[in-house]
């Protein structure tokens, strides 16, 4: 969630028109910043890839017959 915020909080920091470049700079400084959100993306989903998906929540008769098991292994039944 962090990461979020300070990617919109930065978003439209630098202006290219702000630089006093040509065309083919102005070009140029686009190609950079596409190319280094990319990579970013890319670094994040390969190093934080378990912590970005969720477990699947157990429906209802799956959760009882767990509780189930554990009672019975556990002798409360």
């Amino acid at each position: 969630m962090l990461i979020t915020l300070i990617a919109h909080a930065a978003d439209g920091l630098v202006i290219a028109g702000n630089l006093g470049l040509n065309a083919i700079d102005s070009e140029r400084h686009i190609m950079l910043v596409v190319a280094t959100w990319c990579v970013t993306a890319l670094v994040v989903v390969i190093l934080y890839r378990p912590t970005l998906t969720r477990k699947p929540i157990p429906t209802y008769p799956e959760a009882i017959l767990e509780r189930s098991l554990f009672l019975a292994r556990s002798g409360l039944i």
